[in-house]
């Protein structure tokens, strides 16, 4: 064999190897980002996995207010509906704490999104103590302690919105790259965004 066609073999390899190198670079690289994705998704499942508590902390802390803050059971029953939300967040956030980032853009929506729980359990945490001293109050203080709700909801609106960013990122990530789940991630993105047009409603205009 002379010394070019050898050289021309050599080459070949060489970029053969190169192009093997780059192939499985990207697959490992597209591998990452749906499990990226996918974890997401477990950690959104996660978060609104216990629609009922939400739902019985608002029907008991609609009757503590129309008792003219007299029920004390049912500001017991909203307060802890807060604490079990709490738990849940803290939960989420754990399992958030996993999900692993492959990229700058991953990062930036697996920040978003931990960002806004924790804004979001702020305000959980917020409303649960306001009615834990409910027993210990006078009507006028309860009902004082009841109106009070400007801050936490301040934080749901914070905390919902960047998190609403957060899907938006990651739709578009899903879309750049080719992965799937972008259904699914299209609908947590029309609920939390409906859910924050319904908590704008009820937040006092600062």
């Amino acid at each position: 064999m002379n010394r070019f066609g050898f050289s021309a073999i050599v080459s070949v390899i060489i970029l053969l190897a190169v192009t093997l190198s780059l192939a499985a670079g990207c697959g490992t690289n597209t591998q990452a980002m749906q499990e990226f994705v996918d974890g997401y998704l477990r950690v959104m499942e996660e978060l609104e996995s216990k629609p009922e508590v939400a739902q019985a902390g608002q029907d008991a802390s609609r009757k503590y207010a129309e008792s003219g803050y007299t029920d004390l059971e049912s500001a017991e029953k909203a307060r802890l509906s807060y604490v079990e939300s709490s738990k849940n967040d803290t939960k989420a956030l754990a399992d958030l704490e996993k999900v692993e980032a492959p990229d700058e853009t991953a990062e930036k929506i697996k920040g978003q999104l931990e960002t806004g729980v924790k804004q979001v359990d702020e305000g959980n945490k917020m409303f649960a103590k306001g009615l834990e001293g409910a027993r210990d109050q006078t009507v006028e203080q309860r009902a004082a302690a009841a109106s009070a709700i400007a801050e936490p909801m301040s934080l749901y609106v914070k905390g919902m919105t960047t998190i609403v960013e957060s899907l938006a990122g990651l739709q578009e990530y899903v879309k750049d790259n080719e992965l799937e789940g972008e259904a699914v991630v299209t609908k947590w993105y029309e609920r939390i965004k409906g859910e924050l047009e319904t908590v704008k409603q009820y937040a006092p205009q600062q």
